[in-house]
């Protein structure tokens, strides 16, 4: 499964929230991934966030996934927010 690290997906308004605290690592709930040309790629109202298969981001970074934000994006890549496959 993925699990999200620095914030949440929050199942009511469908969408990345902000962490609950003691946290650390929430689970995703099951996301269907298809692949899309770059001209269909929407950009607003989502944060693209990578996607890792360890919580160390260096050589691990697996692919970029679009996640619907009601917030600027960039409360996202600031706060270091990420997926990942195996939580340590």
């Amino acid at each position: 499964g993925l699990f999200m690290e620095g914030a949440r997906w929050d199942i009511e308004s469908n969408c990345i929230q902000d962490s609950v605290p003691k946290e650390l690592y929430p689970a995703m709930p099951v996301i269907h991934v298809t692949a899309v040309t770059a001209d269909k790629l929407k950009t607003e109202g989502v944060y693209q966030c990578p996607i890792f298969m360890t919580t160390i981001h260096g050589p691990t970074f697996v692919f970029a996934a679009p996640l619907r934000t009601v917030v600027p994006a960039s409360k996202w890549i600031l706060a270091g927010v990420s997926l990942v496959m195996q939580p340590d």
